[in-house]
């Protein structure tokens, strides 16, 4: 949202993220506070910090999902769970590098929601909230019964630490700043979905 008399005269500029000063401003401190953090915070702070970041993904979804699209989702951590468990079955099972598995988990989500995206085609309002409502109940029934070897059942799945060019992220705040560097990439991913064609057809 642009400050009272602040108009787009070019295209361009109507389609960028930042288009004042004091939006610069306030951005460069977010991302100077988010790099800060972890040093100024104790390690529980950072575990919860953590979780925001991840929550954040998720949130960013539902935005374009719901504030865009305009369409009810009351199941959006049911294919985030989907997401997950199958990136951890992936890296378990066939012992993929985390920067495979997670592409590979959103496309397992991605499934998820295009499956029961076709039994929704057709309805809307209060009837596509029950079918999510639907999606969000059938992912616990699912977990909790398919036999553990499978997903871990209650337990859930026990990873070994991420690595990358041979450094493991075992540390709080190496997490944390590996889930910044993920979430800014949602962030921005997100943000040319919406300033797309398809986008603002939508």
């Amino acid at each position: 949202m642009d400050p009272a008399g602040v108009f787009a005269t070019s295209f361009e500029r109507d389609q960028a993220l930042v288009r004042t000063r004091g939006q610069w401003i306030a951005l460069a401190l977010l991302l100077i506070a988010l790099v800060v953090l972890p040093h100024v915070l104790g390690p529980r702070l950072v575990a919860i910090s953590t979780n925001m970041l991840i929550m954040a993904v998720v949130v960013i979804g539902l935005q374009i999902n719901m504030g865009y699209a305009g369409q009810i989702n009351l199941g959006q951590a049911a294919f985030m769970g989907v997401g997950a468990y199958a990136t951890g079955a992936l890296a378990i099972k066939f012992n993929l590098p985390f920067w495979l598995s997670i592409p590979l988990g959103g496309c397992a989500a991605a499934l998820f929601g295009f499956i029961f995206g076709l039994s929704a085609v057709r309805i809307k309002g209060f009837y596509l909230a029950l079918t999510t409502i639907a999606a969000q109940t059938l992912f616990h029934f699912l977990i909790l019964n398919l036999p553990q070897s499978w997903f871990g059942g209650s337990n859930g799945l026990t990873l070994e630490p991420a690595q990358i060019f041979g450094f493991s992220f075992v540390s709080d705040m190496s997490i944390y700043y590996l889930c910044l560097a993920v979430t800014a990439a949602m962030v921005f991913g997100a943000y040319g979905i919406v300033r797309s064609r398809r986008g603002r057809a939508g």
